[in-house]
């Protein structure tokens, strides 16, 4: 029987969309290899691997996505740390009032200069 290659080509393309969404239906969640875009498709290593476009498609949004997991636990991993420092400095006495809120009068609580974006600091500086 003739192989039919569109057939193919949207098993491995479905597969591929189902696993970085994160839904796979086949494989093991949160893998993203060829492994389990070969496992997810269902079909053979050598057919999958004849689609050559479709597999470095995969491979490229694999791995963009991968950075994008990365930055985001070190992202949470900062938010988690400036949460504690916030904390320590809130339970240090004189830091705080008895309501929590921060004894700074509201001009001490403006940003400093070197806060300031770029493009704010141009307006100041233009007189807007």
């Amino acid at each position: 029987m003739p192989r039919d290659r569109e057939a193919e080509r949207s098993a491995i393309q479905a597969a591929a969309d189902r696993l970085l969404a994160g839904a796979p239906l086949h494989s093991v969640p949160g893998k993203l290899n060829m492994t389990a875009l070969i496992t997810e498709c269902g079909l053979r290593r050598d057919v999958v691997y004849q689609h050559r476009g479709l597999v470095e498609d995969f491979k490229a949004r694999a791995m963009a996505l991968e950075d994008v997991r990365a930055e985001l636990v070190q992202e949470r991993e900062t938010s988690a740390h400036l949460k504690g420092v916030v904390a320590e400095l809130a339970n240090e006495p004189g830091q705080a009032t008895s309501t929590g809120a921060s004894p700074l009068t509201p001009r001490q609580r403006r940003p400093r200069q070197d806060d300031v974006t770029p493009s704010a600091r141009h307006r100041k500086d233009a007189g807007q």
